[in-house]
């Protein structure tokens, strides 16, 4: 079974390798993309977004969880062009 709230965890700490093999653990399981992207990938990038309005953290941090929703959302590319 898939944990997306890791899925979303990955996103917030900026782990792109946990971001892609989660993302793929949850395409294999027969989880739309769309609802990946939306459920948990946007989720996590909002969290991050808060985070970086008050401070919390900083513009490299807000870096790295960009890059670990691009890998994420290039492996979920083909899907989501259906």
């Amino acid at each position: 079974m898939i944990n997306f709230d890791e899925l979303t965890k990955a996103i917030v700490v900026g782990d792109s390798d946990a971001s892609l093999e989660l993302t793929k653990k949850a395409m294999d399981a027969g989880i739309s993309a769309t609802e990946i992207l939306g459920r948990r990938l946007l989720p996590g990038m909002e969290i991050i977004g808060e985070q970086f309005e008050t401070q919390e953290i900083f513009f490299p941090e807000l870096l790295m969880a960009a890059k670990a929703m691009k890998a994420a959302v290039a492996l979920l590319g083909p899907e989501l062009s259906k």
